[in-house]
Formats: structure tokens, sequence, C-alpha cells
């Protein structure tokens, strides 16, 4: 099932923001299991979102009628969801994503929630001896602000995500990333481009660094301020283009609201930390 999620403020990958939390000592506001503290838990004993909150949190979000929070508990790593009934999604939307005191009271309003879920991520997660490099780059795409293009053709630079792609499937990236249409007003896949995209605008930059990304259908892209360079009708038509591709989970960072607001989930993240 396609997913989208997005980080506002700050672009982190997974495994190094799961990699900067520690145990809390502090004890969870609620549950008799939160008198244990995040030391020697008794994870089984966790029955609603309150009894993990006294653990650190190493990510939290909500969206799709659920409310995630991942935390550490003696080394290893859980995530615990919790269904959401529609008056307390709508509380949880109606917050403002920049107050203050955002976090707490999300946290108040989902505390009484029951865990619907509790997941061992260490059973789901590939050791990181496990990973192939090439296959993991094959997966995991990235675009950022300022993307680099090389001298050569549009050909030459789509390519240099997969150099087996068709024609096909490079239009069809091209197409996705509403880059095909300035292409093909100049001489296609054969259009020039210059040393850093010299003979492009910002924004046609933008939308063949993103073509560029998906040639290949990755199984994850993460598009970091990329949509800068884009007016808003063009960034609506891409994003709407790019999210539709089920196989693909999209992550978007963004300090614009209006890029994140059709997300599933939301994770606002200050100084490194989620926030809200």
């Amino acid at each position: 099932m396609k997913k989208i999620a997005a980080l506002i403020l700050v672009c982190l990958m997974a495994a190094s923001l799961l990699a900067g939390c520690g145990a809390a000592d502090s004890a969870a506001p609620g549950g008799d299991s939160a008198e244990q503290g995040a030391e020697s838990a008794d994870i089984g004993a966790l029955r609603t979102m309150g009894d993990v909150f006294g653990f650190e949190d190493c990510g939290v979000g909500y969206g799709e009628g659920s409310f995630v929070y991942v935390f550490e508990a003696d080394g290893t790593y859980y995530r615990a969801i919790a269904d959401l009934p529609e008056d307390v999604s709508e509380a949880l939307w109606a917050l403002d994503f920049f107050d203050e005191q955002h976090d707490e009271k999300v946290k108040e309003i989902v505390a009484p929630l029951e865990i619907s879920r509790l997941e061992n991520l260490s059973e789901t997660i590939l050791p990181q001896e496990e990973l192939d490099a090439a296959a993991l780059r094959r997966s995991v795409r990235r675009v950022p602000q300022h993307s680099s293009l090389f001298r050569g053709t549009a050909r030459d630079n789509l390519l240099f995500a997969d150099t087996e792609a068709s024609d096909e499937e490079l239009l069809r990236a091209a197409s996705l990333a509403s880059a095909k249409g300035f292409l093909l007003e100049k001489e296609g896949l054969d259009t020039v481009i210059g040393e850093g995209g010299a003979g492009l605008s910002g924004g046609q930059r933008q939308r063949m660094a993103i073509a560029r990304a998906l040639v290949g259908s990755p199984k994850f892209l993460i598009l970091d301020d990329s949509f800068s360079s884009l007016d808003p009708a063009t960034a609506r038509d891409v994003r709407g283009a790019v999210s539709s591709q089920e196989d693909t989970t999209l992550i978007i960072a963004s300090q614009r609201t209006s890029s994140v607001m059709s997300c599933d989930r939301i994770l606002v993240l200050e100084d490194g930390r989620a926030a809200g």
C-alpha cells in the first residue's frame, strides 16, 4: 500500500533517527507498567499509549486513522500503534504544528488510547552487515534542494540512475516529474544540458532531478525541499503524480506546509528530535 510521509524542518534518515535515541530514566505518565520506567520494562504489560510515553521517543506520527510511537527499551526498538477514533483524529489535526506545547498536547490527547499493535522492529529491520550497498542505493533515492546535472544529453542524465532503462522508461519518469513537456519542446531525450544544468531554469533542473530519481521505480523516494523552485501549480502536479506510484514510499522534507498537507503522516522535527 502506498505511503506518503512528511518531515518538516529537518530531513533525517530513519536509521540515523533510531541510532540517536537512547533509553530514558523517567517514568511514563499513564498505566500500571509506567512505574517500571525504560529499563527492564515488561513490554508485554504495555496497554495504552500513555504507558510508552516515559520511554525516549525516536519518532512519532499520525495519520490514516492511526497514531505511531517508536521507542527504545533495553536496546530494542519497538513501534506502538493505536487506532484513532474520528474525534481524536480531528482533535490532533486541529493542533498547531508550531505550538511550543504541541507534542505535550498530542500526548495528552492520545495517552488514553489502547495500543492495537506493538511491533518489535528488530524483527523487521535487517542488520547493517546484511545490507547490500548497491541494492540499497537502487531502493532509496534522495533529491536535495540543489541537485547536480551533468554536461550531456537529457538521456545521459536520466540514465545515471539506471543505465539499463529504456527511452520509454525515461520518458515516463520525465512525465511524472512534469519534465517531459519542456524536453519535447527542445530535442526530447537528446536535449543538450550544460554543466550544472546550464540552459535550464531552476524549476526545470529540479524536475529533471526528480525524474532521474524516479527512473527504476525506487522503493523509497526522499524529496528534500525539492519543490523550492517550482510554482505552486507545478509543485502540486508533481506531488500528485509521484505519490500515485503504488510501489514507492514518498518522504517529503519541507518548510512549506502546502507541500506536506496531502501526506498520510506528518512528523515535525525540532533540533533533530520529534516535536509532534
